[in-house]
């Protein structure tokens, strides 16, 4: 159970959990304004997304094991979900998405680090989450106003899905609804799962959790980000700090 002193220091993270809405490869939204010809157009045009493109060097096959965790695609199947993406790149701080804007992407990092977050009544910045390499990433609000912001923390290199054309796809194709619906459900349980941790574990516990799940990161952004992450402030992440790493240490000795 977490103390009196986690309570007071987490409790705002308690109301944070309940907007959370990316999870470990999990969060998507649907909108978008393509031609209906948009796929086919794509394919006749040659700019379907390749994951070794010399503009652009990614990891090969990065996207491609991310779409098999979920569904076993034909290569038919995934060149038309590749004909729906587009490489993109992000400089550091830059914005993909901002409140209120309307959204219409599905993301997915190929390298580098966006966080989504939203600003509380006063004024605070709040991360909601990180996605890093493998990740998938959105807005849950779908053709509607944003209700986070989604803003890179390095320079990033990632996957835009528009997600009029994925609509459009899921009728041609219904093994994507079955992908669709499980990055939903990886999400939901992720949610869950963060919430109830969030109430039952203490500050340190969280912190052995999120470097359980994102391993390296500590290293890569900076560590206020962390805090607000885990709904405390940076300085009492400072104390907790030691005690999380001594605690992820024993679970990877565990393993």
């Amino acid at each position: 159970m977490i103390s009196s002193d986690d309570n007071e220091e987490n409790c705002s993270s308690l109301v944070i959990l309940k907007r959370i809405l990316v999870a470990n490869g999990s969060s998507s939204c649907l909108s978008g304004t393509p031609t209906t010809s948009f796929q086919d157009d794509r394919i006749k045009r040659g700019t379907i997304f390749h994951l070794n493109r010399p503009e652009s060097p990614l990891p090969q096959n990065l996207l491609h094991t991310a779409l098999a965790q979920h569904v076993q695609l034909t290569s038919t199947q995934e060149a038309a979900f590749l004909a729906i993406c587009t490489p993109r790149e992000a400089k550091k701080k830059e914005f993909l998405l901002r409140t209120g804007e309307v959204n219409h992407y599905l993301y997915f990092v190929q390298s580098g680090c966006l966080r989504s977050f939203i600003v509380d009544q006063g004024g605070k910045e709040v991360n909601l989450e990180f996605a890093v390499e493998g990740y998938w990433i959105s807005d849950i609000a779908f053709n509607k106003p944003a209700l986070l912001s989604i803003q890179a923390l390095e320079p990033t290199q990632y996957v835009q899905i528009n997600l009029h054309a994925f609509e459009q796809l899921t009728q041609e194709e219904p093994v994507f609804n079955l992908f669709f619906r499980k990055l939903l459900q990886n999400g939901y349980f992720a949610f869950k799962k963060r919430m109830l941790t969030g109430m039952t574990q203490t500050a340190a516990q969280n912190y052995r959790d999120f470097l359980l799940k994102f391993p390296g990161l500590p290293q890569r952004i900076p560590q206020y980000h962390i805090a607000s992450y885990l709904g405390i402030t940076p300085e009492f992440f400072s104390t907790i700090k030691a005690e999380g790493l001594d605690l992820y240490q024993q679970a990877m000795d565990n393993l």
